[in-house]
């Protein structure tokens, strides 16, 4: 072999210009692949990620939308009850303002319900 080596340099020398430009591609090959799957791996557990975060948003959405909803009606109601005793204010606050005239009264059972109404009271 090294008789034939030798005999013929130029050959032999682009022989192993080409086995050594082989093993480079192959080690680069090599290298890319491990950096592909890397990639792959990152990529894989990022999308995880993106799933697990989207969910927790679903869910932290759904149970604000439920927290809402459970409260919504009592809110409205609230609100009604408000604006009824706002208005029965401004009822009491406008009979309180205009000149107060005794009620003719014709019926006794009248005047003891209100007798009774004024003892409870005291």
């Amino acid at each position: 072999m090294w008789s034939w080596i030798k005999k013929n340099p130029w050959i032999a020398g682009a022989i192993a210009v080409l086995c050594l430009g082989a093993l480079a591609s192959a080690y680069d090959s090599y290298r890319h692949r491990s950096m592909l799957a890397e990639a792959k791996k990152a990529e894989k557990e990022q999308a995880q990620k993106i799933e697990m975060m989207e969910k927790e948003a679903a869910l932290k959405d759904e149970a604000f939308r439920k927290a809402i909803g459970a409260t919504e009606i009592p809110l409205k109601n609230a609100l009604q009850g408000v604006r009824e005793a706002k208005a029965s204010l401004a009822q009491v606050e406008a009979s309180r303002r205009g000149p107060w005239m005794a009620p003719a009264v014709d019926n006794g059972d009248l005047v003891a319900r209100f007798e009774k109404a004024i003892a409870g009271i005291k």
